[in-house]
Protein backbone atom coordinates (compact mmCIF):
# COMPACT_ATOMS: atom_id res chain seq x y z
CA UNK A 1 0.00 0.00 0.00
CA UNK A 2 2.61 1.96 0.94
CA UNK A 3 4.52 1.52 -2.12
CA UNK A 4 1.41 1.96 -4.55
CA UNK A 5 1.03 5.72 -2.64
CA UNK A 6 4.70 6.59 -2.97
CA UNK A 7 4.06 5.90 -7.17
CA UNK A 8 1.43 7.84 -7.54
CA UNK A 9 3.08 10.91 -5.64
CA UNK A 10 5.78 10.38 -7.87
CA UNK A 11 3.33 10.87 -10.71
CA UNK A 12 1.47 14.09 -9.81
CA UNK A 13 5.03 15.50 -8.78
CA UNK A 14 6.08 14.68 -12.31
CA UNK A 15 2.37 15.86 -13.69
CA UNK A 16 2.97 19.02 -11.86
CA UNK A 17 6.24 19.60 -13.20
CA UNK A 18 4.78 19.08 -16.64
CA UNK A 19 2.41 21.57 -16.10
CA UNK A 20 4.51 24.17 -14.94
CA UNK A 21 6.88 23.75 -18.24
CA UNK A 22 4.43 23.81 -20.37
CA UNK A 23 3.45 26.97 -19.15
CA UNK A 24 6.29 28.29 -19.06
CA UNK A 25 7.12 27.32 -22.37
CA UNK A 26 3.95 29.32 -23.47
CA UNK A 27 4.92 32.25 -21.53
CA UNK A 28 8.22 32.02 -22.86
CA UNK A 29 6.73 31.47 -26.63
CA UNK A 30 4.28 34.94 -26.05
CA UNK A 31 7.44 36.87 -24.81
CA UNK A 32 9.75 35.45 -27.51
CA UNK A 33 6.94 36.64 -30.69
CA UNK A 34 6.33 40.26 -28.93
CA UNK A 35 10.58 40.98 -28.37
CA UNK A 36 11.15 39.65 -32.08
CA UNK A 37 12.34 43.04 -33.06
CA UNK A 38 14.39 43.29 -29.58
CA UNK A 39 16.44 40.40 -30.17
CA UNK A 40 17.45 40.96 -33.87
CA UNK A 41 18.42 44.20 -32.64
CA UNK A 42 20.26 42.80 -29.92
CA UNK A 43 21.68 40.14 -32.37
CA UNK A 44 22.64 42.48 -35.31
CA UNK A 45 24.61 44.77 -32.78
CA UNK A 46 26.60 41.73 -31.46
CA UNK A 47 26.91 40.90 -35.55
CA UNK A 48 28.20 44.79 -36.17
CA UNK A 49 30.57 44.69 -33.12
CA UNK A 50 32.06 41.66 -34.22
CA UNK A 51 32.56 43.12 -37.48
CA UNK A 52 33.44 46.73 -36.38
CA UNK A 53 36.39 44.78 -34.09
CA UNK A 54 36.80 42.77 -37.59
CA UNK A 55 37.82 45.75 -39.80
CA UNK A 56 39.80 47.27 -36.96
CA UNK A 57 41.89 44.40 -36.98
CA UNK A 58 42.24 44.19 -40.97
CA UNK A 59 42.62 48.03 -41.08
CA UNK A 60 45.64 48.17 -38.48
CA UNK A 61 47.46 45.39 -39.14
CA UNK A 62 46.54 44.26 -43.09
CA UNK A 63 45.60 47.37 -44.94
CA UNK A 64 45.39 46.41 -48.40
CA UNK A 65 43.79 43.13 -46.79
CA UNK A 66 40.65 45.88 -45.75
CA UNK A 67 40.66 47.30 -48.77
CA UNK A 68 40.30 44.11 -51.02
CA UNK A 69 37.50 42.99 -48.01
CA UNK A 70 35.93 46.60 -48.55
CA UNK A 71 35.42 46.25 -52.46
CA UNK A 72 34.30 42.43 -51.97
CA UNK A 73 31.84 43.69 -49.67
CA UNK A 74 30.94 46.71 -52.08
CA UNK A 75 30.50 44.73 -54.71
CA UNK A 76 28.06 41.55 -52.66
CA UNK A 77 25.91 44.57 -51.53
CA UNK A 78 24.36 45.16 -54.68
CA UNK A 79 24.28 41.61 -55.70
CA UNK A 80 20.94 39.19 -54.73
CA UNK A 81 21.92 36.74 -52.10
CA UNK A 82 20.05 33.37 -52.25
CA UNK A 83 20.44 30.43 -49.70
CA UNK A 84 23.96 29.05 -50.21
CA UNK A 85 25.17 32.35 -51.47
CA UNK A 86 29.40 32.52 -51.11
CA UNK A 87 29.80 35.86 -50.42
CA UNK A 88 33.35 35.58 -50.07
CA UNK A 89 33.86 33.72 -52.72
CA UNK A 90 32.38 35.44 -55.48
CA UNK A 91 33.88 38.71 -53.92
CA UNK A 92 37.27 37.01 -55.41
CA UNK A 93 35.84 36.24 -58.36
CA UNK A 94 35.24 40.12 -58.76
CA UNK A 95 38.65 40.60 -57.90
CA UNK A 96 40.02 38.30 -60.31
CA UNK A 97 37.56 40.13 -63.37
CA UNK A 98 38.52 43.75 -62.06
CA UNK A 99 41.93 42.84 -62.51
CA UNK A 100 41.24 42.27 -66.58
CA UNK A 101 41.92 44.49 -69.17
CA UNK A 102 37.70 46.07 -69.30
CA UNK A 103 37.12 46.19 -73.27
CA UNK A 104 37.66 49.63 -75.10
CA UNK A 105 34.93 51.25 -75.26
CA UNK A 106 34.11 54.65 -77.47
CA UNK A 107 36.25 57.41 -77.16
CA UNK A 108 35.32 60.79 -76.52
CA UNK A 109 35.92 63.22 -79.23
CA UNK A 110 38.44 65.69 -78.67
CA UNK A 111 37.31 69.30 -77.65
CA UNK A 112 36.91 71.50 -80.37
CA UNK A 113 38.83 75.15 -80.75
CA UNK A 114 37.25 78.10 -82.72
CA UNK A 115 39.81 78.96 -85.63
CA UNK A 116 40.77 79.64 -88.83
CA UNK A 117 43.81 79.25 -91.26
CA UNK A 118 46.76 82.04 -90.87
CA UNK A 119 49.72 81.91 -93.22
CA UNK A 120 51.38 78.45 -93.02
CA UNK A 121 49.34 77.70 -89.63
CA UNK A 122 46.25 78.76 -87.53
CA UNK A 123 44.52 81.49 -85.64
CA UNK A 124 42.57 79.83 -82.46
CA UNK A 125 40.25 82.13 -80.32
CA UNK A 126 41.80 81.15 -77.20
CA UNK A 127 39.28 79.09 -74.09
CA UNK A 128 41.93 79.41 -71.42
CA UNK A 129 42.71 82.76 -69.66
CA UNK A 130 46.14 81.39 -69.07
CA UNK A 131 49.30 81.73 -71.92
CA UNK A 132 49.90 77.49 -72.25
CA UNK A 133 52.30 77.14 -69.21
CA UNK A 134 52.82 80.66 -68.31
CA UNK A 135 50.04 81.42 -65.54
CA UNK A 136 50.62 84.96 -65.42
CA UNK A 137 49.92 85.54 -69.30
CA UNK A 138 46.63 86.53 -70.50
CA UNK A 139 45.76 85.69 -74.00
CA UNK A 140 43.44 86.88 -76.39
CA UNK A 141 44.54 84.39 -79.06
CA UNK A 142 47.36 82.46 -80.55
CA UNK A 143 48.70 80.61 -83.45
CA UNK A 144 49.85 77.10 -84.43
CA UNK A 145 52.55 76.03 -86.97
CA UNK A 146 53.07 72.42 -87.17
CA UNK A 147 56.43 71.93 -88.37
CA UNK A 148 59.06 68.43 -89.26
CA UNK A 149 59.57 67.95 -85.61
CA UNK A 150 57.41 69.97 -83.48
CA UNK A 151 54.41 72.52 -82.83
CA UNK A 152 55.09 76.11 -81.97
CA UNK A 153 52.54 77.90 -80.14
CA UNK A 154 52.30 82.14 -80.72
CA UNK A 155 49.74 83.61 -77.79
CA UNK A 156 49.30 87.02 -78.04
CA UNK A 157 48.14 88.77 -74.72
CA UNK A 158 49.26 90.55 -71.97
CA UNK A 159 51.23 90.38 -68.72
CA UNK A 160 49.26 91.18 -65.72
CA UNK A 161 52.57 92.82 -62.86
CA UNK A 162 51.74 92.33 -59.31
CA UNK A 163 51.19 96.30 -58.90
CA UNK A 164 47.57 95.44 -61.22
CA UNK A 165 49.39 97.44 -65.12
CA UNK A 166 49.14 95.68 -67.96
CA UNK A 167 51.70 94.91 -70.77
CA UNK A 168 51.37 93.66 -73.96
CA UNK A 169 53.48 90.73 -74.66
CA UNK A 170 54.07 87.65 -76.76
CA UNK A 171 54.57 84.09 -75.13
CA UNK A 172 56.09 81.23 -77.33
CA UNK A 173 55.67 77.48 -76.69
CA UNK A 174 57.37 74.47 -78.54
CA UNK A 175 56.18 71.42 -78.12
CA UNK A 176 56.73 67.63 -79.17
CA UNK A 177 54.68 66.73 -82.27
CA UNK A 178 53.91 62.68 -80.27
CA UNK A 179 52.81 63.70 -77.06
CA UNK A 180 52.66 67.51 -77.08
CA UNK A 181 55.32 67.72 -73.75
CA UNK A 182 57.24 70.84 -73.50
CA UNK A 183 60.05 71.07 -75.45
CA UNK A 184 63.52 74.27 -74.72
CA UNK A 185 62.49 77.10 -76.89
CA UNK A 186 60.51 79.87 -77.29
CA UNK A 187 60.25 82.75 -74.46
CA UNK A 188 58.35 85.90 -73.75
CA UNK A 189 58.58 88.85 -75.82
CA UNK A 190 56.80 91.81 -74.98
CA UNK A 191 56.15 94.03 -77.72
CA UNK A 192 58.95 96.90 -78.67
CA UNK A 193 56.23 99.64 -78.16
CA UNK A 194 53.62 100.85 -74.81
CA UNK A 195 50.73 99.07 -75.05
CA UNK A 196 48.41 97.24 -72.38
CA UNK A 197 47.14 94.34 -74.97
CA UNK A 198 47.73 92.53 -78.19
CA UNK A 199 46.38 90.40 -80.81
CA UNK A 200 46.91 88.66 -83.79
CA UNK A 201 44.80 89.21 -86.62
CA UNK A 202 46.56 87.61 -89.27
CA UNK A 203 49.78 85.56 -90.53
CA UNK A 204 51.64 85.78 -94.24
CA UNK A 205 54.05 82.75 -94.49
CA UNK A 206 55.20 82.53 -90.78
CA UNK A 207 54.80 86.56 -89.97
CA UNK A 208 52.41 87.26 -87.93
CA UNK A 209 50.61 90.76 -88.05
CA UNK A 210 49.69 91.64 -84.55
CA UNK A 211 47.45 94.69 -83.30
CA UNK A 212 47.64 96.83 -79.94
CA UNK A 213 45.26 97.87 -77.63
CA UNK A 214 45.31 101.34 -79.80
CA UNK A 215 45.14 100.07 -83.00
CA UNK A 216 48.93 99.95 -83.97
CA UNK A 217 50.09 97.06 -86.15
CA UNK A 218 53.22 95.25 -85.47
CA UNK A 219 54.41 92.19 -87.44
CA UNK A 220 56.46 89.37 -85.56
CA UNK A 221 58.65 86.99 -87.26
CA UNK A 222 58.42 83.70 -85.96
CA UNK A 223 61.49 81.92 -86.93
CA UNK A 224 63.69 84.91 -85.33
CA UNK A 225 61.74 85.26 -82.92
CA UNK A 226 61.48 88.83 -83.54
CA UNK A 227 59.31 92.34 -84.05
CA UNK A 228 60.47 93.01 -87.78
CA UNK A 229 59.85 96.62 -89.82
CA UNK A 230 58.40 96.44 -92.97
CA UNK A 231 57.46 99.27 -95.96
CA UNK A 232 54.06 101.37 -94.86
CA UNK A 233 52.14 100.34 -97.92
CA UNK A 234 53.01 96.94 -96.90
CA UNK A 235 51.97 97.55 -93.10
CA UNK A 236 48.53 98.72 -94.60
CA UNK A 237 48.04 95.70 -96.77
CA UNK A 238 48.70 93.06 -94.11
CA UNK A 239 45.68 95.17 -92.29
CA UNK A 240 43.12 93.45 -94.83
CA UNK A 241 42.26 90.15 -95.21
CA UNK A 242 40.10 87.87 -97.31
CA UNK A 243 37.00 86.40 -95.89
CA UNK A 244 33.58 84.87 -96.87
CA UNK A 245 33.48 86.66 -100.17
CA UNK A 246 34.26 89.84 -98.90
CA UNK A 247 37.51 91.29 -96.79
CA UNK A 248 37.75 91.71 -93.15
CA UNK A 249 39.73 95.10 -92.13
CA UNK A 250 41.55 95.88 -89.00
CA UNK A 251 40.41 99.58 -88.93
CA UNK A 252 38.43 101.71 -86.22
CA UNK A 253 37.06 104.20 -88.61
CA UNK A 254 33.36 104.94 -88.95
CA UNK A 255 31.55 106.85 -91.46
CA UNK A 256 28.49 107.02 -89.64
CA UNK A 257 27.93 109.30 -86.01
CA UNK A 258 26.51 106.94 -84.18
CA UNK A 259 26.76 108.65 -80.12
CA UNK A 260 29.12 106.21 -77.83
CA UNK A 261 30.42 103.64 -80.66
CA UNK A 262 33.81 102.95 -81.16
CA UNK A 263 34.80 99.58 -83.69
CA UNK A 264 37.45 97.46 -84.14
CA UNK A 265 37.44 95.98 -87.04
CA UNK A 266 34.65 95.41 -89.98
CA UNK A 267 33.78 93.35 -92.61
CA UNK A 268 32.38 94.30 -95.76
CA UNK A 269 30.88 92.34 -98.51
CA UNK A 270 29.02 92.56 -101.88
CA UNK A 271 24.75 91.48 -101.72
CA UNK A 272 21.85 91.98 -103.92
CA UNK A 273 21.34 95.54 -102.44
CA UNK A 274 24.89 96.75 -103.28
CA UNK A 275 27.09 96.62 -100.51
CA UNK A 276 27.22 95.11 -96.58
CA UNK A 277 29.32 96.15 -93.72
CA UNK A 278 29.68 95.14 -90.43
CA UNK A 279 31.30 96.98 -87.69
CA UNK A 280 32.19 95.16 -84.93
CA UNK A 281 32.74 96.98 -81.29
CA UNK A 282 31.67 98.59 -78.21
CA UNK A 283 28.86 101.27 -76.55
CA UNK A 284 31.60 102.80 -74.25
CA UNK A 285 30.64 106.38 -74.43
CA UNK A 286 33.89 108.17 -74.30
CA UNK A 287 35.58 105.53 -72.70
CA UNK A 288 39.03 104.23 -75.41
CA UNK A 289 39.60 101.52 -73.19
CA UNK A 290 37.88 98.41 -75.98
CA UNK A 291 37.44 96.02 -72.31
CA UNK A 292 35.05 98.81 -70.81
CA UNK A 293 31.60 98.90 -72.56
CA UNK A 294 28.67 96.75 -74.34
CA UNK A 295 29.66 95.10 -77.19
CA UNK A 296 27.76 95.97 -80.67
CA UNK A 297 27.38 95.35 -83.89
CA UNK A 298 26.65 97.91 -86.31
CA UNK A 299 25.26 97.31 -90.02
CA UNK A 300 25.10 99.44 -92.95
CA UNK A 301 23.67 98.41 -95.97
CA UNK A 302 24.75 100.66 -98.90
CA UNK A 303 25.39 101.15 -102.83
CA UNK A 304 28.79 101.07 -102.74
CA UNK A 305 31.17 102.31 -99.63
CA UNK A 306 29.62 103.33 -96.67
CA UNK A 307 29.00 106.68 -96.18
CA UNK A 308 27.83 109.41 -93.38
CA UNK A 309 24.24 109.02 -94.96
CA UNK A 310 23.95 105.15 -94.51
CA UNK A 311 22.52 104.81 -91.33
CA UNK A 312 23.33 101.85 -89.16
CA UNK A 313 21.11 98.95 -87.70
CA UNK A 314 22.51 98.29 -84.12
CA UNK A 315 22.80 95.18 -82.63
CA UNK A 316 23.61 93.91 -78.78
CA UNK A 317 24.47 90.60 -77.63
CA UNK A 318 21.63 89.67 -75.33
CA UNK A 319 24.19 88.55 -72.49
CA UNK A 320 27.28 89.35 -70.78
CA UNK A 321 29.70 90.67 -72.73
CA UNK A 322 33.49 91.71 -71.76
CA UNK A 323 34.06 95.19 -74.00
CA UNK A 324 34.26 95.26 -77.41
CA UNK A 325 33.30 92.70 -80.30
CA UNK A 326 36.05 91.62 -83.02
CA UNK A 327 35.44 89.87 -86.22
CA UNK A 328 37.40 86.78 -86.31
CA UNK A 329 35.65 84.75 -89.24
CA UNK A 330 33.31 84.85 -91.61
CA UNK A 331 31.52 81.34 -93.39
CA UNK A 332 28.27 81.91 -95.17
CA UNK A 333 25.74 83.84 -93.71
CA UNK A 334 27.57 83.38 -90.00
CA UNK A 335 30.08 85.72 -88.04
CA UNK A 336 32.17 84.31 -85.79
CA UNK A 337 33.25 87.11 -82.72
CA UNK A 338 35.20 87.28 -79.90
CA UNK A 339 34.66 89.92 -76.82
CA UNK A 340 37.56 91.63 -74.76
CA UNK A 341 37.10 88.90 -72.08
CA UNK A 342 37.39 86.16 -74.00
CA UNK A 343 33.80 85.12 -74.81
CA UNK A 344 32.99 83.69 -78.45
CA UNK A 345 29.82 84.93 -79.78
CA UNK A 346 28.18 84.18 -83.22
CA UNK A 347 25.81 86.06 -84.98
CA UNK A 348 23.22 85.00 -88.11
CA UNK A 349 23.71 87.99 -90.79
CA UNK A 350 20.29 86.35 -92.32
CA UNK A 351 17.73 86.51 -89.28
CA UNK A 352 19.91 89.28 -87.62
CA UNK A 353 19.61 87.46 -84.48
CA UNK A 354 22.64 86.28 -82.02
CA UNK A 355 23.28 82.21 -81.73
CA UNK A 356 23.46 80.68 -78.49
CA UNK A 357 26.99 79.89 -78.00
CA UNK A 358 25.77 76.40 -76.71
CA UNK A 359 24.76 75.41 -80.11
CA UNK A 360 26.75 73.05 -81.31
CA UNK A 361 26.60 73.96 -85.03
CA UNK A 362 28.90 76.51 -84.46
CA UNK A 363 31.70 74.37 -83.58
CA UNK A 364 31.00 72.29 -86.68
CA UNK A 365 31.88 75.55 -88.82
CA UNK A 366 34.10 76.93 -87.18
CA UNK A 367 35.96 74.65 -85.19
CA UNK A 368 38.98 72.05 -85.38
CA UNK A 369 41.16 70.07 -82.79
CA UNK A 370 43.68 71.90 -81.19
CA UNK A 371 46.59 69.88 -82.34
CA UNK A 372 44.97 68.38 -85.76
CA UNK A 373 46.53 65.94 -86.98
CA UNK A 374 44.97 66.95 -90.68
CA UNK A 375 47.00 70.05 -89.93
CA UNK A 376 49.70 69.95 -92.87
CA UNK A 377 53.39 70.28 -91.77
CA UNK A 378 54.70 73.88 -93.05
CA UNK A 379 56.49 74.11 -95.62
CA UNK A 380 57.76 77.68 -95.11
CA UNK A 381 61.51 78.56 -95.41
CA UNK A 382 62.53 81.66 -92.89
CA UNK A 383 62.88 85.12 -95.16
CA UNK A 384 65.44 87.95 -94.77
CA UNK A 385 63.98 90.57 -92.00
CA UNK A 386 64.89 94.10 -90.80
CA UNK A 387 64.77 93.88 -87.14
CA UNK A 388 62.15 96.51 -85.81
CA UNK A 389 63.17 100.02 -84.69
CA UNK A 390 61.64 102.31 -82.24
CA UNK A 391 62.38 105.49 -81.47
CA UNK A 392 60.99 104.87 -77.61
CA UNK A 393 62.76 102.34 -75.09
CA UNK A 394 62.68 98.94 -76.24
CA UNK A 395 61.23 96.33 -73.17
CA UNK A 396 63.79 94.23 -72.33
CA UNK A 397 63.17 90.61 -73.82
CA UNK A 398 63.17 87.70 -71.08
CA UNK A 399 63.99 84.33 -73.16
CA UNK A 400 63.01 81.33 -70.86
CA UNK A 401 64.45 77.54 -70.72
CA UNK A 402 60.98 76.33 -69.53
CA UNK A 403 57.28 76.83 -69.93
CA UNK A 404 56.73 77.87 -66.12
CA UNK A 405 57.02 81.73 -65.16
Amino acid sequence: MNRYLAQRKRKARLAAMASGLLVLLVIGLGLLQENTSTLALTEAQAYATHEEATWRAFATYAPDKATQRAVQQLTVTFLPTPTGFDAFATGQALDKMLTTSPTPGPTDPPPMFIQRPAGVGRLIISASQTCGYNLKCNPQDFWVEKTRDKFITVYAGHYVHSNGSLEAQLYIEWSALSDHQLLPGGGVFPVPIPAQDVRIVDAIGEQLTLRTDDGTLLIFDVPSQQYISVPQPQLTARSQRQANEGAVIENSNVPFTLPGFRAINRWSGKNAQGRITIFAGADSGMNKDFGIGKGKLAIVTSKGEPTAADLPQVYSVPEMVYGALWIFDMKGNLVALRDHGGDIFFFDLTTRQFISRLDERMSQVFGAPLFDPNMPISQATPQPVTPFVSLLPTPVLTAVSNAYP
